[in-house]
C-alpha cells in the first residue's frame, strides 16, 4: 500500500499533483480520433499515482474499441470513457511510454486491463458491462504480437492469434444464435435440436442453459490454446457466456449493419457515375451595357 501525500481518494481522476479533479480536454483530429491535450493523474485503490499521457501532443484515443455493428450493446462513450482513455496510454502508447507511476512495478498489460476495470468500477459503469468489457480488451491485449509496436507508435495485433480468436467468436455466435432461433423447425417440423422439441419451455430453457454453459467452458478452453497466458481461460469463459447470450442479436447486427454498408456505398457510386451532372461552367463573355431603368424627373 502506497501513501498518496495529497490524502487525496483513491480510484479517482485528478490534476495532475492537486486534488482538484480531473479537466477532460480533448481536440478531434479525424473521425472517432481524439487527442487529450492536458494531463490527467490517476490514484488507484493501493494509493499509486499514474499521470499520462506524458505527450499531449502525439497522443492519441479513439475512447472504447467497439466495432461499429456492437455499439448498440456497448457505446463508445459512456461513463467508461476516462478509464478506456486511460487504457489507451498504459497499453498503446507512443514509443511503449505514455505514462508516469509511482507503482515500482510500472505498468504491465495485465496490471493495465486490471486499472481500466478498477475505474470503470468507480464511474459507476454496470457489473455486467464492465466485465464484458475487461474481457474484450483483455482478449485484444493478449492478441498483441510480440514487436509490440510500429513505427507510428501503434500496437499491432498478431494476425494469427487475431484471427483464430474472431473465428472461435464468429463459430460460437453463429451456433449460439440457432440454439435461440432453433433453425431446424423451420424446415421440417419434425427435426429439432436437442434441447428443443414438444418438451415444455422451462425445460427447453434449462437445456439451453446446459449447453450454452458446456460451450462456454469449451470456448474458454480455446481461448486458453490460443492467447497461451495464465488469464486467457478466465477471460474466455466470461467471453463465451456473453457471446452466448447475445449471440442472435450480435450476428443480427453484423448483417445489417455489413447489408447498410454494402447498400450505401453501392448508391453513393450509381449516384456518382450515372445521376450526377457535371458542372457546367459559362464560358466568359463581354458584359452587356448597363441599363439604368430608373425613373428619369
Amino acid at each position: 500500500m502506497h501513501t498518496d501525500p495529497l490524502r487525496r481518494d483513491t480510484s479517482r481522476f485528478y490534476t495532475p499533483g492537486t486534488p482538484n479533479p480531473a479537466q477532460w480536454m480533448l481536440e478531434r483530429r479525424d473521425a472517432g480520433t481524439y487527442r487529450v491535450t492536458e494531463r490527467i493523474e490517476y490514484v488507484d485503490r493501493d494509493g499509486y499515482s499514474y499521470i499520462f499521457p506524458l505527450d499531449v501532443n502525439t497522443n492519441n484515443t479513439d475512447f472504447a474499441s467497439i466495432p461499429w455493428f456492437l455499439t448498440w450493446l456497448v457505446p463508445r462513450d459512456g461513463r467508461h470513457t476516462p478509464a478506456a482513455i486511460m487504457h489507451d496510454s498504459f497499453i498503446g502508447g507512443h514509443r511503449d511510454l505514455d505514462y508516469s507511476t509511482t507503482r515500482p512495478e510500472g505498468v504491465s498489460d495485465e496490471h493495465a486491463d486490471h486499472l481500466f476495470r478498477q475505474a470503470m468500477e468507480h464511474a459507476q459503469v454496470g457489473l455486467v458491462r464492465r466485465w464484458m468489457m475487461w474481457a474484450g480488451v483483455s482478449i485484444r491485449t493478449m492478441s498483441l504480437s510480440d514487436e509490440r509496436k510500429k513505427k507510428n507508435g501503434d500496437p499491432r495485433l498478431n494476425p494469427v492469434k487475431i484471427g483464430l480468436v474472431g473465428l472461435v467468436v464468429g463459430a460460437w455466435a453463429v451456433a449460439s444464435a440457432l440454439i435461440e432461433l432453433d433453425v431446424p423447425d423451420f424446415q421440417r417440423p419434425e427435426w429439432h435440436v436437442p434441447w428443443f422439441g414438444d418438451r415444455p419451455w422451462y425445460t427447453e430453457i434449462f437445456h439451453s442453459l446446459l449447453v450454452t454453459s458446456a460451450a462456454s467452458a469449451a470456448f474458454a478452453a480455446l481461448i486458453g490454446i490460443i492467447l497461451r497466458k495464465r488469464r486467457a481461460p478466465s477471460v474466455g469463459a466470461i467471453a463465451g457466456a456473453i457471446v452466448g447470450f447475445f449471440g442472435l442479436p450480435m450476428i443480427a447486427s453484423a448483417v445489417g449493419w455489413s447489408g447498410y454498408v454494402l447498400l450505401d456505398g453501392a448508391i453513393s457510386k450509381l449516384k456518382e457515375g450515372h445521376f450526377a451532372k457535371p458542372l457546367m461552367i459559362p464560358l466568359e463573355s463581354d458584359p452587356s451595357p448597363m441599363v439604368d431603368t430608373s425613373r428619369r424627373r
